[in-house]
């Protein structure tokens, strides 16, 4: 069962969880929520919530119910993009089965150990970072990045890695959560910015879907739920390219009394402060707990 097996996974790391119910929940950006499939329902009680909380600190508790498969989001609502099945080269459009196909040309794309991510994998993520608006802070340390890898490497069966590599060089990798045959959810990529114009993320992306979503029949793909903190392409990315679906999912979030209270007052600041108005975004969609 995957959540016993992230339980084990976040031991082995020393991340603080909470496992409750066979859901794992931790924090994640200043906030509490479950760490598993899109397609659960996570429900809890505002006491349950308040206890969290108080278990693992944070800004807030959010969580989801099931997502609404046959509904397309909008701007107003939370969501998260996947695909149901594999989109084969002959499904897709001319113009995007002619760049894939010089993509594939272009490099090759293989189911790689993380033991090797965690050898080779770190030249990948500084050149990515590197190219963050924010770059000032690198993330992980070589020595740190190696270890956290390694630790991964006695979990094939909750995460894979892939890479991608022109001339035999691995030029970028990613990084994929497998929750039974549930979901696969592309968890982390990383590109050097030097190879982008082969096609290497679109290459890449073709593999991973086709691994899950035809070879090894899992249920749907997921390229994550909304982002508000911070623009991302990648949601873009798969939907034009792969035909992925921005499907609806119901929000639910609880605050701690101090931040209810404050919620009014935040309002007024959401334009001057990019964190404020992430949390003012998620109040705007969510259903208050």
């Amino acid at each position: 069962m995957y959540a016993e097996r992230l339980a084990s996974l976040y031991d082995r790391k020393e991340i603080p969880f909470v496992l409750r119910q066979k859901v794992l929940w931790r924090v994640y950006q200043r906030m509490v929520e479950p760490h598993g499939p899109v397609a659960t329902d996570d429900s809890i009680t505002a006491s349950e919530a308040k206890a969290l909380l108080s278990q693992l600190g944070g800004q807030l508790v959010r969580w989801t119910g099931k997502p609404m498969r046959n509904t397309t989001a909008n701007e107003q609502d939370w969501y998260a993009v996947l695909s149901y099945e594999f989109n084969s080269l002959d499904k897709l459009k001319s113009k995007r089965r002619y760049e894939l196909k010089q993509a594939l040309k272009n490099c090759q794309v293989e189911r790689v150990e993380a033991s090797y991510i965690a050898q080779n994998g770190y030249p990948v993520y500084t050149k990515a970072h590197q190219q963050y608006r924010n770059n000032q802070q690198l993330g992980l340390s070589e020595s740190q990045f190696r270890a956290q890898t390694l630790i991964e490497q006695d979990f094939p069966d909750l995460i894979q890695y892939f890479g991608v590599f022109c001339e035999q060089q691995l030029v970028g990798y990613s990084k994929c959560y497998s929750y039974d045959d549930i979901e696969a959810n592309d968890a982390v990529s990383k590109f050097d910015p030097a190879f982008l114009e082969r096609g290497i993320a679109k290459a890449l992306a073709y593999h991973k879907t086709k691994y899950y979503l035809e070879d090894h029949k899992v249920a749907y793909f997921s390229a994550g739920y909304r982002a508000i903190e911070h623009q991302t392409q990648v949601h873009e990315f798969y939907c034009n390219k792969f035909h992925f679906q921005k499907v609806p999912v119901p929000l639910f979030i609880h605050y701690p009394l101090t931040t209810k209270l404050a919620l009014p007052f935040l309002r007024t600041l959401q334009n001057f402060n990019s964190k404020v108005k992430a949390i003012c975004t998620l109040d705007r969609l969510a259903t208050n707990i």
